[in-house]
């Protein structure tokens, strides 16, 4: 695995090879970086490629802007760890566009092996973030208000509506679905079944999925707020797709992308007349 570290730069100095952002005056040399303020990873779960923050700000991860490396962090990052303070994170450069709020719990050994790294995904930010304040943004989505998110608790789950700037929080335990604003007022509280393994959303559809019943649920979203429709249509037994599934996103262009536990998949559409899923052939 490639390891890269922010570093120092002058007007006299260029050190070719080693990752850095504007404003790297503010920077610190790995040696002097005890205890980074963040790290972030290509892929779930810590994997991929990897880079660590040492300072406060990173108004943009183009590598053609104020990036010297041969990989590109504008929307890669998947997971994250934070050395316990809040971390923003943007979707767009210069810290804007929409944005969450995420941290994890201080690193035992100093190096970011542990605790487990926050996936991005279940927050709709994989693959999304351009650039990284350090600290709380009143205007972002804070998910450091749920600590079962933030532990990513298999019996909570989450969803963003970025069109509408604000998140669906479902709590499996009190079997609820609340929609939340930015401002973290909320809109709406919806009685959930307490068996829900997947969400996927995308096109004012959001896609429930009970494992153990291989049963789907389809809600509609409706503007301006995000909140959930009346409207809500059961597909039926999921073995009418094939299996049981480990995972369910979307995979954009209102494809969901329905992935078993041995890695194979089958993709679906939601159908605009009867919300039935309609097998997408490759």
């Amino acid at each position: 695995m490639k390891f890269k570290v922010l570093s120092v730069v002058t007007t006299t100095l260029t050190i070719i090879g080693i990752l850095f952002f504007d404003r790297a005056s503010e920077a610190q040399f790995a040696g002097s970086c005890t205890v980074p303020n963040f790290e972030i990873y290509q892929h779930d779960d810590g994997g991929g490629e990897r880079l660590r923050g040492c300072r406060n700000e990173y108004n943009t991860l183009r590598d053609d802007s104020n990036v010297i490396n041969d990989f590109n962090w504008n929307d890669e990052a998947s997971s994250i760890r934070t050395g316990g303070a809040p971390v923003s994170l943007y979707s767009d450069s210069q810290f804007q566009g929409s944005c969450i709020v995420v941290s994890t719990r201080p690193s035992t050994d100093g190096n970011f092996h542990s605790p487990p790294a926050l996936n991005l995904r279940p927050h709709g930010f994989n693959d999304v973030v351009s650039s990284i304040r350090v600290g709380r943004d009143s205007r972002c989505t804070d998910l450091t208000a749920s600590p079962s998110v933030l532990a990513q608790n298999p019996n909570n789950l989450q969803v963003q509506f970025r069109e509408y700037n604000s998140t669906l929080n479902y709590d499996r335990a009190q079997g609820t679905c609340q929609v939340v604003t930015s401002r973290r007022e909320v809109v709406q509280t919806l009685p959930c079944r307490q068996s829900w393994t997947q969400i996927a959303y995308a096109g004012r559809r959001i896609l429930f999925y009970d494992r153990a019943a291989r049963q789907i649920v389809i809600h509609v979203v409706n503007p301006p707020n995000g909140t959930i429709g009346s409207t809500l249509r059961t597909y039926g037994p999921a073995e009418r797709v094939r299996g049981t599934w480990a995972t369910i996103t979307h995979i954009g262009n209102g494809v969901f992308r329905f992935t078993d536990d041995n890695g194979q998949f089958e993709d679906y559409t939601i159908s605009p007349n009867d919300y039935s899923l309609v097998r997408v052939r490759r």
